[in-house]
């Protein structure tokens, strides 16, 4: 038996997604949320570490665990988020999750294109059918589920 960790990182929460045996419904998804820390100096690297930690706890709960990571992209959408140091903090964030074994990487323009939150939240509740995905409250689930889904998708029109 195969599963796949689907991860959509952040600082302050990150939205996961565990699917198995390549089947396009997860078996659990929830927020991983880092607020409960209480930190000074070089927060958004303990908050990192958190969400390192609480990801490869997930993954060891798994056997034959892949994790499938969005990463960040450079993009002129991005300017904002290039200021703030948002970039920055995600990219440490995802470099940490990144050092776990069997982690593939895609950005959000390869498995959603431009397409909005909504957006893609109605079309995976259509796909998605066993899980009321409407009514999940954080987007970071959601994208978590649609990563998920479109690696499985993409997988079995490879084979």
């Amino acid at each position: 038996m195969s599963y796949i960790l689907a991860v959509d990182p952040s600082i302050n929460s990150c939205g996961y997604a565990v699917f198995e045996n390549n089947q396009i419904s997860p078996i659990l998804y929830n927020i991983i949320s880092s607020k409960s820390l209480n930190t000074q100096d070089f927060e958004y690297i303990a908050k990192s570490r958190a969400m390192f930690e609480k990801v490869r706890t997930i993954q060891s709960q798994f056997k034959d665990c892949k994790i499938i990571l969005e990463v960040p992209e450079y993009r002129k959408s991005a300017y904002i988020a290039r200021e703030s140091d948002a970039i920055v903090k995600l990219s440490f964030v995802c470099g940490m999750i990144s050092s776990l074994e069997n982690v593939h990487h895609y950005t959000p323009s390869q498995w959603k294109g431009q397409v909005p939150k909504e957006v893609m939240r109605k079309r995976l509740a259509n796909y998605i059918t066993d899980i009321d995905i409407m009514h999940i409250k954080q987007h970071d689930v959601v994208d978590a589920i649609g990563l998920g889904y479109y690696y499985i998708t993409k997988l079995s029109k490879e084979v």
